[in-house]
């Protein structure tokens, strides 16, 4: 849909188009083909005007207005003010304008200074399809390059202009001067050596140990003076420390002549190993809380994004999904070896722990309760569905749930894992498929009807739906004869997918347009606010940053999987009756679960706040004496869960009766009450 006229086609165009109007033809637009876009008039006449390659018609009924001077005529728009047109799409491809309101103070008609942009930047990743004398194209997006422009390669590596040619991934940072010229500040050339291909995770027990590596079900993996190894409990480790029938988790990079481990991670009967997935509700300086714990971080913590590109704590940010991998060492508090972030926002939640208690119509894995119900699916370590009465305190079990609007987790899946099995975990490239196999990275992994293939945003794929060159995470288990079989095929990334990151120049109740190119949505597409958080598309406004995640079909308009507001967006939305804009309550203080309880409950919280506030949760017998301080600390705006296990500060087993449990922060004191039954 997007469209660039010079003056005498939008003259020709107006002629058909009026003939069109005038003959009662073509019905002037439908209820829902809202449109509206931002930028200077590039060109105008009598009857119609162009902003951003769009052709708007004119009519009597178009209002026109200026930011300070209320109503004024048509005759004082000029070429290059800049103005904000709301208009209607008309079945005969052109657009109506309804209103057309002047911006003071917005037209930048010098435009000769690279720092005058008025921070509307642009971002774009993907593959050059055009090479001009002092220009590239990107995703429809054509940069000019300056004597500021800056190259570079991977690891730091200088280039010039003259290093880039077609084809080439790259990643371009640049900015609008003016409406129409898009110039590039930065070209950083992707050529996927910075991507960790061959690191990859074994777990498993050691057969052996030899003079300088370990060996795990026939694989020798070398042991040097940069491998970082860890006792139980985090205690720092060396290589005289490891023996044979050790537990191990192993991180290992692949080189031309062996495997080499970066990381060995020892684990021990005492150790509970647990796995989540979901956002970060906060964070601090050395911890962020994810789905009710504590995760904290330390210097043998390993972060990265979905690319496995390092991070530090500053690449984290509220809101973001991240995997977290560690050990519980107290309550609702994990020692995190591994944080990845993720790249793509997914409603459900994962854990990976050992089953700690059975009731009727939940479970608790680590200290998570779960609800069940006859919806939950369960299956063996051997992809057979079982019987939820099957399952038994002691087993390691993936459990993948989803919030209710409660703020409970309900348990969608649940599949026993068992410990006693090699496995591997692998992120790289496809470079070939058959009917039984994938190829990531000259590795190949076998699959059949069991394996689980999910698409970008955790949806249910099949095998078919992968292609060559996508980015894939592989969970695999180790077979007798070494080969691997892939248990569970995720999505990361794909060589289809672009990103662009830009103000909006126009909207409509289906597309957006970042400066050029149409990028539309549909059913699947995933809309957030900058706080990582679903919204309405009719929220977003012109003017507004956002990043867009979408696929190249090839129709031109490419498909948005997933789109973000940036930093500097606002939600727009309409106030509460009345006028006024009603404040979120500081908490939301949830009926514990269950209730009446024996021997622990569950005590879950929102809180609404920005910014870090003292948080106290304390539990009362109903005389008012104080049995349990269960936190006191600082807390950041998010979603809280913590466990009252019956007992006083003391330790003692408290009495059957009616208990308070009471949350408290500043100015803010609410209570509720509890049922324990023994």
């Amino acid at each position: 849909m997007s469209k660039v006229f010079t003056f005498n086609s939008l003259s020709r165009a107006l002629f058909i188009g009026l003939a069109l109007l005038l003959a009662g033809s073509a019905p002037l637009f439908a209820d829902d083909d809202y449109f509206e876009t931002e930028g200077a008039i590039q060109a105008i006449d009598a009857d119609s005007l162009v902003v951003n390659g769009f052709v708007f018609d004119v009519d009597s009924q178009t209002r026109v207005m200026d930011d300070s001077l209320g109503m004024i005529s048509y005759g004082d728009l000029r070429q290059g003010d800049r103005v904000k047109v709301e208009a209607r799409e008309m079945q005969n491809g052109r657009y109506l304008a309804r209103e057309i309101k002047r911006k003071n103070g917005d037209n930048d008609h010098d435009g000769d200074h690279d720092d005058d942009h008025d921070g509307r930047e642009m971002e774009t990743r993907g593959f050059i399809s055009a090479l001009g004398d002092s220009s590239l194209t990107v995703n429809g997006y054509t940069f000019w390059v300056t004597a500021n422009t800056r190259f570079k390669a991977e690891h730091d590596r200088m280039i010039g202009f003259d290093d880039l040619a077609l084809d080439m991934n790259v990643k371009v940072e640049g900015y609008w001067q003016g409406d129409t010229l898009l110039i590039a500040k930065k070209v950083e050339v992707k050529d996927g050596e910075d991507r960790h291909d061959d690191e990859m995770e074994f777990k498993g027990v050691i057969d052996s140990v030899l003079s300088d590596a370990i060996a795990i079900n026939n694989y020798i993996i070398k042991v040097n003076d940069q491998t970082s190894i860890r006792l139980a409990h985090d205690q720092f480790g060396s290589f005289q420390d490891l023996q044979a029938g050790m537990y191990v988790e192993v991180e290992v990079i692949s080189t031309d002549s062996a495997l080499v481990a970066l990381r060995i991670h020892v684990e021990n009967d005492q150790e509970k190993e647990i796995e989540i997935t979901g956002a970060i509700d906060s964070l601090g300086t050395d911890f962020i809380y994810v789905l009710g714990y504590r995760v904290e971080v330390n210097a043998y913590t390993k972060i990265e994004n979905y690319n496995a590109d390092s991070l530090g704590m500053g690449g984290l940010e509220k809101g973001l999904r991240v995997k977290v991998k560690g050990n519980l060492t107290a309550e609702n508090t994990i020692s995190a070896r591994k944080i990845k972030v993720k790249r793509f926002y997914d409603r459900k939640v994962e854990f990976s722990g050992e089953i700690t208690a059975i009731g009727s119509g939940n479970i608790q894995v680590g200290q998570t309760l779960f609800l069940t119900d006859s919806n939950t699916v369960v299956y063996d370590d051997n992809h057979n569905r079982i019987s939820p009465d099957q399952l038994t305190v002691g087993l390691f079990v993936e459990v993948k749930a989803q919030y209710d609007d409660n703020g409970d987790l309900w348990a969608l899946k649940i599949k026993v894992e068992s410990p006693d099995r090699d496995k591997l975990e692998y992120t790289g490239e496809i470079i070939a498929i058959s009917a039984d196999s994938i190829n990531v990275n000259n590795r190949l992994f076998y699959v059949d009807s069991n394996t689980v293939i999910l698409g970008f945003q955790g949806e249910a794929l099949t095998f078919d739906n992968l292609a060559v060159g996508d980015v894939v995470e592989i969970k695999a288990e180790m077979q007798a004869d070494g080969s691997f079989y892939a248990l569970r095929i995720k999505l990361e990334d794909s060589s289809d997918m672009i990103m662009v990151a830009g103000p909006i120049t126009a909207i409509s109740d289906s597309s957006i347009w970042v400066n050029g190119p149409e990028f539309r949505f549909n059913a699947n597409t995933t809309v957030l606010d900058r706080d990582y958080q679903p919204v309405d598309l009719s929220q977003y406004s012109v003017g507004q940053d956002v990043t867009l995640l979408a696929v190249d079909d090839g129709s031109g308009s490419p498909q948005v999987v997933q789109s973000q507001l940036g930093v500097n967006a606002t939600i727009t939305g309409l106030p509460a009756e009345g006028g006024t804009v009603v404040t979120p309550k500081a908490f939301v203080l949830n009926a514990n679960y269950p209730n009446p309880f024996n021997p622990e409950t569950t005590i879950s919280f929102q809180a609404n706040f920005q910014g870090f506030r003292q948080v106290t949760l304390e539990v009362f017998d109903i005389t008012g004496r104080k049995m349990q301080t269960l936190y006191s600390g600082p807390l950041d705006a998010g979603r809280y869960r913590f466990k009252w296990n019956g007992r006083n500060a003391l330790g003692q087993a408290a009495a059957s009766g009616m208990y308070i449990y009471r949350l408290s922060s500043e100015n803010t004191v609410i209570s509720r009450k509890m049922m324990l039954l023994r």
